[in-house]
């Protein structure tokens, strides 16, 4: 069932900016106007605030989990569908929010089977999350590197990788009935852990971060998460502008590089501490902006390191924070915290940066002229340049050994998983 989950969204997730680009104002059938990139992504944002939160609740009290995952698998089959067909850009915003509403609760029930039938999660829940990143990659390969030669050209800026997701999505449906049952159990609802620290959040919840130590990691994560926003909707854009062939593909190389450094991260977390790491991963957010920011003619190989940083980035700097707070949080109230970093970083960050996405899209990337894409990434390294020197800031803990942290790592990929948009 994981390797299906996520290959959908990940068809098609990248490349739709550029699509929007090559039909806004006078270029193609001129259906979008300039900031609308920004609006349709912020969709995703929006539906991950709510959507997993009301379908937890379903499967924890009504239908078997693995039952209405097959339903939203098909329902968003049948808004893609749709999508494909729109000629308004109010009618495609609509229904990528209708596909994001099927689409963001996936992640938390399919943890919940995963809960639910695993023994030894510490163990055997990290191979599982490794699939689940590798189905995000598959899908940027095939629409990257096996599609042009299907098509004998690219289709990356078509409809194509949508029409290619609804394959999947069907696909994924039927993956989904062959699972273990997972009914709610009887007597209450079940206890997994995103849907639990959801459901707890309250506004102590927020002042228990914002009032702690938290604070300044927490800020500095969402504030990144506004300029990582930045790179999730505008990276295939600015590749696609430069012809670079196989784009979506290449860029899937960054989740390779996520598989690798998910594993180091105990090491790190056990020899540097956690406020040189999150410097760390914070800085490495900085450096690809940079480097993105020169990009250019003979310079142009620079992209290539952007997005190999792509696995530091992650996950020294959101799945460490989340570790971070499991450790300096009071054991009652760690569901609760980690819901709101969720919140913040995958719901209040990314609709921010999909707001300044279409600020951006409007003032250095007016349809008919020549973009500004240095000005664009220039742009995200200063904000990414700020939650770096806020982590200098950061208290640091007391270094635990190896196997203490492996445990940690292990307990929280769920949560950070759960919490990004499809996010890359």
């Amino acid at each position: 069932m994981m390797i299906f989950l996520i290959i959908p969204v990940s068809c098609w997730w990248v490349t739709v900016a550029s699509y929007i680009e090559q039909n806004t104002g006078t270029s193609g059938n001129g259906m979008f106007s300039d900031g609308f990139i920004g609006k349709a992504y912020s969709t995703g944002a929006i539906a991950a605030i709510f959507s997993p939160l009301l379908w937890g609740v379903v499967a924890d009290r009504f239908v078997a989990a693995e039952r209405i995952m097959a339903a939203l698998q098909i329902s968003a089959a049948v808004v893609l569908w749709q999508i494909t067909g729109a000629t308004s850009e109010t009618a495609w915003w609509w229904l990528m929010l209708g596909y994001f509403f099927c689409f963001s609760p996936q992640l938390a029930l399919a943890n919940a089977v995963c809960f639910r039938h695993l023994e030894d999660l510490e163990r055997t829940f990290p191979p599982i999350r490794a699939i689940l990143t590798m189905s995000w990659v598959l899908g940027g390969w095939f629409v990257g590197y096996v599609a042009p030669l299907w098509f004998g050209h690219s289709v990356e800026a078509t409809l194509w990788p949508l029409r290619f997701a609804i394959a999947f999505h069907v696909l994924a449906a039927l993956a989904c009935l062959v699972v273990p049952s997972t009914p709610p159990l009887a007597g209450g609802p079940t206890e997994s852990q995103p849907v639990r620290g959801l459901r707890k959040f309250r506004f102590k919840s927020l002042k228990a971060v914002l009032g702690t130590e938290l604070a300044i990691p927490v800020i500095a994560a969402t504030l990144l998460a506004v300029s990582a926003q930045l790179y999730m909707n505008l990276a295939h854009v600015f590749l696609s502008d430069r012809e670079v062939s196989g784009a979506v593909g290449h860029l899937s190389w960054g989740q390779v590089t996520e598989i690798g450094f998910v594993l180091l991260i105990p090491i790190a977390l056990a020899r540097m501490g956690f406020k040189w790491v999150l410097v760390f991963g914070s800085f490495c957010w900085f450096l690809r902006f940079v480097l993105l920011g020169f990009a250019n003619d003979s310079l142009l190989w620079l992209y290539w390191p952007s997005i190999l940083l792509h696995g530091i980035c992650f996950s020294f700097t959101y799945l460490a924070i989340q570790i971070y707070a499991e450790r300096v949080s009071p054991p009652e109230s760690r569901a609760s915290i980690q819901g709101v970093i969720v919140l913040l970083t995958s719901g209040v960050g990314a609709l921010a940066g999909a707001q300044l996405t279409s600020v951006i899209q409007t003032k250095l990337m007016p349809s008919g002229q020549v973009y500004d894409w240095r000005g664009v990434w220039l742009t995200a390294a200063v904000l990414a340049a700020v939650p770096t020197v806020m982590m200098l800031f950061v208290r640091p803990v007391k270094k635990a050994d190896g196997a203490a942290m492996k445990q940690d790592v292990a307990s929280q990929l769920v949560v950070n998983k759960e919490g990004r948009n499809g996010i890359v």
